[in-house]
């Protein structure tokens, strides 16, 4: 059996291919805890789901390139053999130095 990963964040349970009723269009709606404007932007995945501010947008794609690079590297760096635990956080944490986050 082929699964497709789709998360769903909703107010509410429904029965799959039930009738949707839409009752306003370009308003606020409160779902898990939070209220969400019309135009703002989210995030969503396995973890949960995130708001970006606004102030965050333009420089959103070169840092989601970086932390990915960082994951890139990190990952490489964990493998090796020859770093203990602290050697390898430590090296990791540079990264993030490097990079930026902290």
């Amino acid at each position: 059996m082929l699964t497709v990963p789709y998360a769903v964040y909703a107010r509410g349970t429904v029965i799959h291919h039930t009738a949707i009723k839409i009752r306003s269009v370009n308003r606020p709606v409160d779902i898990g805890g939070i209220t969400v404007e019309p135009g703002e932007v989210l995030h969503a995945g396995k973890e949960g789901v995130i708001k970006i501010p606004p102030g965050c947008l333009e420089a959103l794609p070169e840092r989601a390139a970086d932390m990915r690079m960082i994951e890139h590297l990190s990952h490489i760096g964990n493998r090796r053999d020859d770093l203990n635990a602290h050697e390898e956080r430590d090296r990791t944490m540079g990264l993030f130095k490097k990079y930026g986050f902290i």
